[in-house]
């Protein structure tokens, strides 16, 4: 008897102990799918986005992390934004110590999946002017990293915003891959995205057909047309047949070019409608040591402005040889042996000029080049009719030789008490 009783206690204390520990769990549970739940609802009420409750208040080191991002190199400054929000993404209360809240925002709403922080978007001295267009564009970049299309309808339905959540809704038709998804779609821009995402993402060009070309001189074409769309699958495949798809004349002959220079396959430059642009194309992804001067001068000029005069010059630089340059016009003849002599590091070239007055250009062009300046000789300066371009030659070589002697030649006096003062580079 006493051992039932002791056996129905025993039971119904692990009961209430399995009942306990599953509440707790289920609880807990609850707990965590309502805080992701409130990550991903849309916004109502501005003044009842309390998100801030749910992140801590900074450290110090957070706070000077970011900041000194801000205040990095711009050469470095991505890559610190980078590095700072790989270590601190879960933080978007740092932000309120930014100088630029509405970039800060943004990210830091992307990287911890809550799109709560892109209603802060346009705060701060960034101003309210961009503050919505932020808003939109965070929101819509939230729901593709998350793949959640319903986030899309968080976005306004106004004038100014209707073509962001449009866009939003196109975007991620990678979720369906269902083309009356993109029919829907009442505006031609997001339209025409969604039809270029469709077919990129199911290797289908037929629907780049789809991409309705309103006019070649808006947004929609450059970024969003059908011919950029088959653009995208020659750049994928290296394939020259997509481009036999592409309707505007200048931008087929422009595939054409890319195509040939990224295989370095002249023989595609030849598929090109206009004739300059097909020799230039030639040009530029042949072996030039095999181009002879007669194809330059058979190329007419073209609607593109290239003529056998470019070709010289091309032909010129591409094989070390300036006498090439006296086949081009009079006029140009000069500025391309000027430039062959600078490209190459070679004062005697500058002998090929047709007047003294050229060829001090020619020197001078040397004495001011500062990494080209090295090649000088005392000769080059001495040849300078010019005591202007004489003085600034012999200046720069002292600078690059360390010949003090060479600051008495020097007749300028400025020049000279610099020259005598200054030292060396060396």
């Amino acid at each position: 008897m006493e051992y039932g009783v002791i056996s129905a206690i025993i039971g119904a204390a692990l009961i209430i102990l399995i009942l306990g520990l599953a509440s707790f769990f289920l609880i807990d549970e609850l707990k965590i799918n309502k805080d992701v739940l409130a990550k991903s609802q849309c916004v109502a009420d501005i003044s009842q986005n309390n998100w801030r409750e749910d992140y801590p208040i900074p450290s110090q080191q957070e706070i000077d992390g970011y900041l000194a991002c801000e205040y990095a190199d711009s050469r470095y400054k991505q890559q610190c934004f980078y590095d700072f929000y790989q270590k601190y993404s879960e933080n978007p209360r740092v932000c309120d110590f930014s100088n630029s809240k509405t970039t800060c925002y943004v990210s830091s709403a992307i990287q911890s999946k809550d799109i709560r922080p892109c209603y802060e978007a346009g705060s701060g001295k960034d101003g309210d002017d961009y503050g919505r267009i932020s808003k939109e564009s965070c929101i819509s970049s939230l729901a593709y990293v998350e793949e959640n299309e319903t986030m899309c309808d968080c976005i306004s339905t106004d004038n100014a915003s209707e073509i962001y959540r449009e866009y939003c809704h196109a975007k991620l038709i990678n979720l369906t891959k269902d083309p009356n998804h993109c029919a829907s779609l009442p505006e031609d821009i997001p339209r025409g995205i969604c039809y270029q995402e469709l077919a990129y993402d199911t290797n289908n060009k037929s629907y780049c057909a789809y991409i309705v070309n309103t006019n070649e001189s808006e947004f929609l074409y450059y970024y969003f047309g059908s011919d950029m769309c088959y653009n995208k699958f020659v750049d994928n495949t290296n394939n020259a047949s997509y481009c036999d798809y592409i309707q505007n004349v200048g931008a087929r002959d422009q595939c054409y070019s890319d195509l040939a220079f990224a295989t370095k396959n002249s023989a595609t430059c030849y598929n090109m409608s206009e004739t300059s642009g097909k020799y230039m194309c030639i040009l530029r992804n042949s072996d030039v040591s095999q181009i002879s001067d007669d194809f330059c001068k058979s190329m007419p000029k073209g609607e593109y402005g290239f003529d056998s005069d470019d070709c010289f010059y091309y032909l010129a630089i591409g094989k070390h040889n300036a006498s090439i340059c006296t086949m081009r016009n009079a006029s140009e003849s000069d500025i391309c042996i000027r430039d062959v002599a600078t490209y190459f590091h070679n004062t005697s070239i500058c002998e090929f000029m047709s007047d003294q007055s050229g060829r001090d250009v020619c020197y001078d062009s040397f004495s001011n080049w500062e990494e080209k300046g090295s090649h000088l000789a005392f000769d080059d300066c001495n040849t300078l009719r010019s005591d202007g371009y004489r003085d600034r030659c012999l200046f720069n070589l002292n600078y690059y030789t360390g010949n003090a002697t060479l600051c008495t030649l020097i007749k300028d006096g400025y020049f000279k008490s610099i020259c005598e003062t200054r030292g060396t580079g060396t």
